[in-house]
């Protein structure tokens, strides 16, 4: 812990098996506060990396797996490949400061830039004033399709006072109820 706050870059450790590599990176994380990046050669290791990790944060830290060769599909569509919505969930976490996991290949892929990501993000609380037409504006600007049902990321739906958002953040869609210009309630469903 010293070495990382006094700046060293590097630091190498050896003679760690098993699940204590992941009991010290949670450990590192509670004391610096800070994120982690895990890199790792494969795919089905960077998996079992996440999955271990898993045990020791309370929950599965997201992982960044390379693209597909030719899936080429706008990154919030319900038309993107599975990876595409993995990578918003991924640059999500990256932002709030969490551990992450990567296989190797995956860091060289292209992905949108940060200051866009952090601009297309959109903060809704309940009670918080928010338009509805403004809303789904924005949604379909950062590439939400607009559906009657939501049933897969990417999608949102607006009936009435009610506006359904599938985010590739969430595990579930989100129902908002408006009053008005108010959020009245948020749900998962």
């Amino acid at each position: 812990r010293r070495r990382i706050e006094a700046g060293e870059r590097e630091i190498s450790l050896s003679g760690l098996g098993g699940s204590s590599r992941f009991f010290l990176i949670n450990a590192l994380k509670e004391t610096t506060k800070r994120p982690l990046l895990i890199i790792s050669p494969t795919a089905k290791r960077a998996e079992s990396a996440s999955q271990d990790l898993s045990f020791f944060l309370g929950k599965k830290p997201p992982v960044l797996l390379k693209k597909e060769i030719g899936t080429g599909k706008p990154i919030f569509s319900t038309a993107a490949a599975k990876s595409g919505s993995d990578r918003m969930a991924w640059l999500n976490s990256a932002i709030s400061g969490g551990v992450l996991v990567a296989e190797t290949p995956a860091l060289f892929d292209k992905t949108i830039p940060r200051k866009t990501f952090t601009d297309s993000i959109i903060r809704i609380e309940k009670g918080g004033v928010l338009y509805r037409d403004v809303l789904i504006s924005r949604l379909i600007k950062s590439c939400y399709v607009l559906t009657d049902f939501v049933e897969n990321e990417g999608d949102m739906s607006g009936r009435g006072s009610i506006v359904d958002i599938f985010s590739p953040g969430y595990e579930y869609p989100v129902r908002l109820e408006f009053i008005g210009d108010e959020i009245g309630s948020i749900r998962h469903f």
